[in-house]
């Protein structure tokens, strides 16, 4: 029994450290894309506000407006960069996401069949047992029959002789 625990245990133990590192996965891709979501949230912010700079700018501050719009031109292009990043980070999070639903489902199946295993050597040990026990019972029925026969023929016997003996006297 004590190897069928044991197996047990440890197909419970590898099952759940490889769901545990898909998780693990799946939660760093995820981070990633909050990451990411969040500078594109900042770098699009940032646009729109050098963009309401650039119209309350004086129309012949022509030194000043090329500046802002060199600034949100390099901001739009950081953030359709950061967004190729972000649209790859979202394909990692899917496919991390079903390897986690596969492992997970994976370990499910695993961790059952030692069950199986476990519960069927549970079972073979306690018929076993049963068995076992059943038999030294019989045995011990049957010393305790020969035990009394024996003793009743050595009280017979005894009888016999005390009642010879009070002849003889």
């Amino acid at each position: 029994m004590d190897a069928a625990t044991g197996k047990l245990d440890a197909v419970t133990r590898e099952q759940k450290a490889l769901v545990a590192d898909a998780a693990d996965a799946l939660r760093s891709a995820q981070a990633e894309v909050g990451a990411l979501s969040r500078k594109v949230g900042g770098l699009e912010a940032e646009a729109a506000s050098t963009k309401s700079q650039l119209d309350k700018t004086f129309f012949l501050d022509f030194g000043k407006k090329g500046e802002l719009n060199d600034i949100i031109k390099g901001l739009q292009k950081e953030a359709k960069a950061t967004s190729k990043d972000l649209e790859k980070a979202n394909k990692v999070v899917a496919k991390a996401s079903d390897i986690s639903e596969k492992t997970q489902a994976v370990a499910d199946g695993q961790i059952s069949q030692a069950q199986r295993s476990f519960d069927e050597a549970s079972a073979a040990a306690s018929k076993v047992t049963a068995e076992a026990e059943a038999k030294a019972s019989k045995l011990a029925a049957d010393a305790d029959k020969t035990a009394e026969g024996s003793l009743r023929q050595a009280e017979g016997k005894a009888n016999k002789l005390e009642a010879e003996a009070a002849r003889l006297t």
